[in-house]
């Protein structure tokens, strides 16, 4: 992603930092009338999915939370 906005092959990687017990929330919210419907993941150090979001609450967003190990 260099201006903005991310073709249907791509995807935005932020790193985390937490201790255990620490509460983690992730939400990926689109604009209205967006037709973009993210998916969100935690990925663990050794590249194994921790948790995920989709299509949270029958909406579009990704949104869940979880408590670092």
């Amino acid at each position: 992603m260099t201006d903005g906005t991310l073709s249907i092959d791509e995807y935005d990687f932020y790193p985390l930092q937490g201790h255990a017990g620490q509460r983690i929330l992730i939400a990926v919210d689109p604009l209205e009338g967006s037709p973009i419907d993210p998916y969100a993941a935690v990925i663990g150090p050794d590249g194994r999915v921790l948790i995920e979001g989709d299509d949270s609450g029958g909406t579009l967003s990704a949104y869940f939370g979880s408590r670092a190990a």
